[in-house]
């Protein structure tokens, strides 16, 4: 899941130099369950996934580079690589990135 918030909405300065400003900047922060492994469960006795959910830190991020699949991409992909080993999740991470990017803004 991603979720965003305003940090800061600087306005002033898209209004004073028009799409080269710094404008609204947004935290973003990503968070995914992955399951690790299985274990059976007692009361049942059937198998069931051991789930484990890993948060991103929050990141600052300006509307314009959101807007602009490349730029958010690549900030996010070096995010990612400071934060996250696991070259699967990290795979995973910037997959739901470009996914919210491609239907969240079209």
């Amino acid at each position: 899941m991603i979720s965003t918030r305003i940090i800061d909405n600087d306005m002033g300065a898209v209004l004073k130099v028009p799409l080269t400003g710094i404008g609204t900047i947004h935290g973003i922060t990503i968070d995914h369950d992955f399951v690790v492994g299985k274990r059976e469960n007692s009361a049942t006795r059937k198998m069931e996934d051991i789930i484990e959910r890993i948060v991103l830190p929050e990141f600052n991020m300006g509307l314009l580079e959101m807007l602009s699949p490349d730029k958010g991409v690549q900030k996010v992909t070096e995010h990612v690589s400071r934060h996250i080993e696991n070259s699967e999740h990290a795979a995973t991470f910037i997959k739901l990135y470009k996914e919210f990017v491609s239907t969240s803004w079209r």
